[in-house]
């Protein structure tokens, strides 16, 4: 038998999953009101699939905003700076 649907879930305000999920072609589905079971207790969870018919192409979702592009400025012009090296490199 053939997979015919990939499931995607993850608590609300997950961005770092949702922009793999986004970036790999998942369509986004809706929220999932207090659907998924933590530690914490119940939380609300985003949901996306992806079908064998559909591109693999990255996807808008109204949740989670375009990935800004590296060397890209920030939305007021300037150049966003880069990182400093934590663990005493030099450069």
């Amino acid at each position: 038998a053939a997979l015919e649907r990939m499931e995607w879930h993850a608590a609300v305000g997950n961005t770092a999953s949702a922009r793999v999920a986004q970036t790999l072609g998942f369509r986004f589905e809706g929220v999932r009101r207090r659907a998924l079971i933590t530690k914490e207790g119940r939380r609300d969870g985003w949901a996306a699939a992806l079908l064998p018919s559909d591109d693999r192409t990255p996807q808008r979702w109204p949740v989670v905003g375009p990935r800004p592009r590296v060397g890209a400025p920030c939305q007021d012009g300037r150049m966003p700076e880069m990182p400093q090296e934590r663990n005493g490199g030099t450069g």
